[in-house]
């Protein structure tokens, strides 16, 4: 038990310290010692812990498999707030690579089943959820109304890196609804507040965030130079579905420019890096 808390606490400090890879490394190797110890509970939070960091640095299949480990612990631990948790990461997967279907599934039937007792990091899960699929669903207008307190209580919870990945949601569903400006305003915060070698995943987000706004404001130039720091930074942290995502836009920008050479060059790196990671 207690050198699993060793690892766990390693993993934070790793994650804090922009590490992600040895930070899933360190919580891997706590979720070993907790099972050793027939610690069920929290060798299930050190999965679902892997999961998150899964996610933040994009990689969504072994972010699937983790919340996998992560339920199987929790439905052995006998926990209900804890196998609903899971499944709800499950369903943000889900969210992630654009599978409405399934995540509408997975939260319709934690909402149903959630009673009275719900632990307050449950409801944060269903509520983060709920207004991500509204999101995906083009319902953006009702994500703008909701985002702002659901970032509160991630907030409050102490969990900046989710709340900031509800951040970046919200500034895509202002952009949607035409409101560039107050965009604009969550990205420069972000950008102010984020140390780019601590939290480089999450200023690569927000980078992208900003390059997508000036090609909305015809700032191809400016988009070009942003773009290309997300691309860089996404590249540096291993995240390599959004690198591509990143070249495809940069290959737009290039072409807005008039460069076709360029924007021929970044689409066919599209292609190959695409077909590489599958």
């Amino acid at each position: 038990d207690r050198e699993g808390e060793m690892h766990r606490l390693i993993a934070r400090v790793c994650a804090q310290a922009g590490r992600l890879d040895d930070a899933i490394t360190q919580a891997g190797h706590a979720a070993v010692c907790f099972e050793k110890a027939g610690d069920l509970y929290h060798a299930a939070a050190a999965h679902g812990y892997i999961g998150d960091l899964y996610r933040e640095t994009g990689d969504f299949e072994k972010a699937k498999i983790a919340f996998e480990e992560f339920r199987t612990a929790a439905v052995k631990w006998g926990d209900r707030n804890l196998v609903q948790i899971a499944e709800l990461a499950d369903a943000w997967v889900s969210l992630d690579i654009g599978d409405l279907t399934h995540a509408s599934k997975l939260i319709a039937e934690v909402e149903k089943e959630m009673t009275g007792a719900a632990s307050r990091r449950l409801k944060r899960y269903l509520a983060a959820a709920k207004v991500m699929l509204d999101a995906g669903r083009g319902n953006h207008e009702e994500a703008i109304t909701v985002l702002p307190r659901v970032i509160d209580l991630w907030v409050g919870a102490g969990q900046q890196a989710i709340a900031d990945i509800l951040r970046a949601q919200l500034v895509r569903s202002r952009v949607a609804v035409g409101d560039v400006d107050g965009a604009q305003e969550i990205v420069d915060e972000a950008l102010s507040r984020l140390d780019p070698n601590i939290a480089g995943p999450r200023v690569a987000m927000f980078r992208r965030e900003a390059g997508l706004i000036r090609l909305r404001n015809k700032d191809s130039k400016g988009a070009l130079n942003e773009l290309s720091k997300a691309r860089k930074l996404f590249g540096a942290g291993g995240n390599r579905r959004e690198e591509v995502l990143t070249l495809h836009r940069l290959a737009h920008a290039a072409l807005d420019l008039g460069d076709v050479s360029t924007a021929q060059k970044r689409a066919k790196e599209v292609l190959t890096l695409a077909r590489e990671i599958k």
